[in-house]
């Protein structure tokens, strides 16, 4: 027999069936997360280079509340590690292109800050004369280390050789960079830059300190002494203008125990990612040691050769030149032996991080490094 069913009963068992749904999709996303393949080593280190693409923008607050995973302590010695010198050849940069942002797409207040002091040097002939320049990311940097301060201008350290060198630098011969020496001089002056880096100190002590506590007293400086470098010459950059890119430089001389050895990172990554941080700046040393090593395999090891020319094709990658594919290689092997020396770091979790940067043979070219230094005792049975 049919019997009619109340309004209140068909709302009832509406109301049921709501309610079940909710539970069972509860229930399907718990099961869904206790299954999902989630492993404590995985480790997504980032790119390290000086060809990071930064063309995602963002507006980030430089004083918004900092997500430190450690803590400032005041006894920690901290000293300015922002450097006039790059400061201020990244502005030039900067201003040369001041819709896509060369140095820093992203906007922080320090950005905002800079852009309104110098919008009117847009056109000055320094910033002209970048923008008409064949340049790449570590341009700026290339041209600062080849600088200092003599008492009352800047000039050109003793050895020019790497500003110089076409496998490294876009300044091309002496003459050029020069002219653009001249260029920025008179940019220093007319434009008071000296007074706007001074004026700022406070701002860069700020970074430096979260830098020193973050990154700085965790970095084995003297890990390094084993492979040549002296620690008294290795000298550490932080720039709140620069973003999400890490650069090396090294200066030779007649002693090679003064060979200078230059790291930069954006200043503002520290923020948020103090092991990031940590692995650019050794990333960035290891190049000093490991070029040389990579360029001797690349035109003597016939699989070597094979192994980076495969991996330079790689659509993932950065370095579609075989030669500095090669380069990364073995910097990112040497920056992984620091960290299994230094710390508790899972190795198969460093190997997953490179390979998932472009790198899928770095297990092997870690091995090679390892019996090359002598090591072989890391990977025997790996």
């Amino acid at each position: 027999m049919f019997v009619k069913e109340s309004r209140f009963t068909k709302k009832k068992i509406i109301t049921t069936a709501i309610i079940a749904s909710v539970f069972a999709s509860i229930a399907i996303f718990i099961v869904a997360i206790n299954i999902w393949p989630i492993s404590d080593d995985t480790l997504d280190i980032g790119d390290t280079s000086d060809t990071a693409d930064t063309s995602d923008t963002a507006d980030i607050s430089a004083s918004s509340q900092p997500n430190y995973d450690f803590v400032i302590d005041p006894n920690v010695p901290v000293r300015n590690f922002v450097d006039k010198r790059y400061e201020l050849v990244s502005l030039i940069f900067r201003l040369s292109e001041p819709g896509q942002r060369f140095i820093a797409p992203l906007v922080t207040d320090y950005h905002r800050r800079i852009d309104e002091t110098f919008a009117d040097f847009a056109d000055h002939p320094a910033v002209t004369f970048v923008r008409q320049m064949n340049t790449r990311l570590s341009a700026p940097f290339d041209f600062a280390v080849s600088i200092y301060w003599n008492g009352y201008e800047f000039a050109f350290v003793d050895d020019t050789r790497w500003i110089v060198n076409p496998e490294i630098s876009r300044w091309g011969s002496i003459n050029f960079a020069r002219e653009f020496l001249e260029l920025l001089n008179d940019f220093y002056i007319v434009s008071s830059f000296g007074d706007f880096f001074y004026d700022n100190m406070d701002y860069y002590m700020e970074y430096s300190a979260i830098f020193a506590n973050g990154v700085y007293r965790t970095f084995r400086v003297e890990w390094f002494e084993q492979f040549g470098l002296n620690p008294d010459y290795m000298r550490i950059i932080i720039s709140p203008l620069i973003w999400d890119i890490g650069i090396a430089a090294w200066l030779e001389a007649e002693n090679k125990n003064e060979k200078i050895v230059y790291a930069a990172v954006a200043a503002h990554k520290v923020r948020f990612d103090a092991f990031r941080t940590h692995y650019t700046i050794v990333h960035e040393f290891a190049h000093a040691i490991a070029n040389p090593i990579a360029d001797r395999w690349f035109d003597t090891d016939l699989h070597f050769w094979t192994l980076a020319r495969s991996s330079a094709a790689s659509l993932r990658t950065h370095y579609p030149i075989s030669r500095t594919k090669a380069q990364e290689y073995v910097t990112r092997a040497l920056t992984i032996l620091y960290f299994q020396d230094n710390t508790d770091r899972s190795l198969q979790a460093l190997f997953r991080g490179e390979h998932s940067m472009g790198f899928p043979n770095i297990a092997e070219v870690f091995d090679m490094l390892m019996r090359y230094l002598g090591r072989y005792e890391m990977i025997q049975g790996d």
